[in-house]
């Protein structure tokens, strides 16, 4: 209990340099878990945007212009010959349990990336859904399409976890703009009711997913009229060094609050280590063990730990840690990583000044002692 008091009174009497400390390192705390959810979707997006890779093919995104004709230019395009496959999704939304999801309607040639919707006898029409719906294939649901109409659905599909699907909207600059992490119910569009028209979205330029055995030049030659026409792996390409300089600016800005928090710890022991070497001496003098002065120092260092963990956990619990965001398993992997961050940052600073408290030469301590140092 002595050693408990005697660790309080020291954090009370550097309590300014404490409290930048705490400060400190709780903002790279909440650096380190954007940091770790920038990264993660980055790879999920790139893991999906590879997954796309394909020679043969293209994103066409219509020109605004063009929108109010999307079946003449679908047309067009189907009667090339150097068209193999036309892909296309519609966009619309719907609720379900009080959830809100994407409506993806997607035709035959898409659709089947995620799951098989015909050629089987269902109790409602054919849906991939994302995990986060809580169904499982064979469960027959009720949507609200567009706030206007019910749609009996049975699950065909379930999405991997964390949720990613193509759902392009409008110009398709890099890959992450057709594609969606958020919670969906996709759909064969030639097997599901028509849907309502949307004034909101009518002059919405779509995507084309083309596939064909033209070169990039060929294409861009021949469809360009149409909008803006690049190859699935060109847009990979470009999104993957994109989010790698992004990562590694993100990095950047995470280093320099840890070396800042590593400078502030590193100057309080300093002080603090000037400042009770006289006081450890006198307990010293007086009968306490050198080994107790030890104990002292890691029990104000627990004391200032626990502070953090607490100061953490609230900042978790009112979402500043963003951990929602993340599944259980990656959710686990974040504290994991974010308790390796606190070990090597807190006592990495503090264990040689730890190591020189316990091998302080004595007889040196109370010279300096005597003669008012």
């Amino acid at each position: 209990m002595r050693s408990i008091m005697l660790a309080v009174s020291f954090l009370k009497k550097q309590w300014v340099m404490n409290v930048v400390l705490v400060v400190e390192i709780l903002i790279s705390v909440i650096m380190l878990s954007e940091l770790f959810l920038f990264v993660s979707d980055r790879m999920d997006n790139q893991r999906a945007a590879e997954e796309l890779q394909n020679n043969h093919l293209y994103v066409l995104s219509e020109f605004e212009y063009y929108a109010p004709q999307e079946e003449r230019v679908m047309e067009a395009l189907r009667a090339d010959e150097a068209i193999q496959s036309i892909g296309k999704v519609d966009i619309s939304s719907c609720t379900w349990n009080g959830q809100y999801f994407q409506l993806g309607l997607y035709n035959a040639n898409l659709i089947g990336l995620y799951a098989p919707t015909e050629g089987g006898e269902y109790s409602g029409y054919p849906a991939v859904v994302s995990a986060d719906a809580g169904l499982q294939v064979g469960d027959a649901a009720e949507i609200l399409v567009a706030d206007q109409y019910s749609v009996a659905i049975e699950v065909v599909g379930v999405l991997a976890t964390p949720t990613q699907y193509l759902f392009p909207t409008g110009m398709s600059a890099n890959v992450d703009s057709i594609i969606s992490h958020s919670p969906a119910i996709l759909v064969n569009q030639t097997l599901f009711p028509q849907l309502p028209p949307n004034p909101d979205t009518a002059d919405v330029p779509k995507s084309l997913f083309l596939i064909s055995d033209l070169d990039k030049e060929e294409m861009m030659a021949k469809y360009n009229r149409y909008g803006q026409i690049q190859a699935i792996n060109d847009m990979v390409a470009s999104y993957v060094e994109t989010s790698n300089g992004l990562i590694r600016s993100e990095a950047l800005l995470f280093v320099l609050f840890v070396l800042l928090a590593a400078i502030v710890i590193l100057s309080t022991e300093v002080i603090h280590s000037i400042q009770c070497q006289k006081n450890y001496t006198i307990y010293y003098l007086v009968g306490m063990k050198w080994h107790q002065c030890v104990w002292i120092e890691l029990t104000r260092h627990g004391i200032l730990l626990f502070f953090i963990a607490g100061s953490i956990a609230l900042l978790d619990k009112f979402g500043a840690l963003q951990t929602t965001w993340m599944t259980d398993a990656r959710r686990n992997i974040f504290y994991i990583v974010l308790l390796v961050y606190l070990v090597l940052v807190f006592f990495s600073t503090s264990a040689f000044f730890l190591w020189k408290l316990l091998h302080r030469d004595i007889i040196a301590s109370l010279r300096n002692l005597q003669g008012g140092e």
